[in-house]
């Protein structure tokens, strides 16, 4: 709260009247009503007994706070909504540097204003002349030299998007260079090679993007099937490999990844007809392991030249799998399974005369 809140609130809670204060402390009540207005303040010497009439400390009338609580926090952040909601830009600008200026030290509380009124801006026909891109960059830059990494990345973001909107394009090269490397540091830099238009550059980068999240989306849905598996939830399970299907479908990654999962699921559940069927889909899939290579959907993309014999040594370690891994032994009981890898094996003789 500030001064004129913490006075009104605390002579309501002690049950006084303005007049009632003003008699008390020997001034009028239009003073007290400026004091609670904010309008005016109490002279320096009146805060003292000010204090000991509200049974208030000092730091508490004058609203000092070494660190304000996220509570406290949103609680000023939804004033700010309120103020952009009930005035005009201009007004609640005003309220909003006399917040930054009463809790200088509060990066949380800067950068959400910051960032609250700099997104509004641009809703406005009409903006006072000190909102310009000088004063919230300089926000910005204050809360990245702050000592929270997390709050810094945030206001280092806010700040690489202000420049992009301005198409300020050297700045925010020059302040994504500073960032860490990571996903979002590769879209930030393929947004500004789309507004230099260096699309194609732009483009292998979402690609590179996109492969990268099909593995990552993958690892984590094959170790929650995992978890599932544990717990014995067939139903999760079954879904879960589903999904790990689907998705390399809708990535592009070709039919050997698409069966791989239905594998595990087959394997776990015991099904000897449906290991049958992947572990044949799988072997037939190695032989296009590499599609997404030659997807449409990753085709600005650089991908390392497949060694000589990868396939063959990749569909070898897959049939020596199959013949020897104990999870595979319902299959090594099946007369077809029997001789359709006799077939194989034979197959593989014959290409290697």
């Amino acid at each position: 709260m500030m001064m004129q809140d913490v006075i009104r609130h605390y002579r309501k809670k002690k049950g006084m009247t303005q007049q009632e204060m003003a008699v008390c402390l020997g001034v009028s009540a239009s003073a007290v009503n400026k004091w609670e207005s904010g309008s005016s303040y109490p002279d320096i010497l009146m805060l003292k007994p000010l204090a000991r009439l509200l049974d208030i400390s000092l730091d508490t009338l004058l609203s000092f706070r070494r660190e304000l609580s996220m509570e406290q926090i949103d609680h000023i952040v939804q004033q700010a909504q309120q103020q952009l909601k009930e005035t005009s830009y201009a007004e609640a600008f005003q309220w909003m540097k006399r917040q930054v200026a009463q809790y200088p030290n509060c990066d949380w509380l800067i950068w959400q204003l910051a960032a609250l009124f700099d997104a509004h801006r641009f809703q406005e026909t009409s903006l006072p002349p000190e909102a310009d891109d000088t004063f919230f960059i300089q926000l910005y830059t204050r809360v990245m030299n702050g000592e929270d990494p997390g709050l810094r990345q945030q206001a280092a973001d806010s700040l690489f998007h202000l420049h992009l909107r301005q198409n300020q394009l050297d700045q925010a090269q020059s302040l994504l260079n500073s960032m860490p490397s990571g996903v979002e540091k590769k879209r930030r830099q393929a947004l500004i090679c789309q507004r230099r238009g260096q699309r194609e550059e732009a483009m292998k980068l979402q690609e590179e993007i996109l492969f990268s999240e099909y593995q990552s989306v993958n690892l984590v849905l094959n170790d929650l099937r995992l978890i599932a598996m544990e717990c014995q939830d067939h139903e999760r399970v079954r879904r879960l490999s589903a999904l790990q299907s689907q998705l390399a479908r809708c990535f592009e990654m070709g039919p050997y990844y698409e069966a791989a999962a239905q594998l595990e699921l087959a394997v776990w559940e015991k099904d000897e007809a449906q290991m049958i069927r992947i572990a044949e889909a799988l072997l037939e899939g190695v032989k296009q392991m590499d599609s997404f290579r030659h997807s449409w959907l990753y085709r600005h993309m650089t991908f390392k030249p497949v060694p000589p014999g990868w396939v063959e040594e990749m569909r070898e370690n897959l049939l020596e799998g199959f013949r020897k891994d104990p999870d595979y032994a319902p299959m090594l009981r099946n007369e077809a399974w029997q001789t359709w890898l006799a077939a194989q094996q034979e197959e593989k003789k014959t290409a290697e005369k």
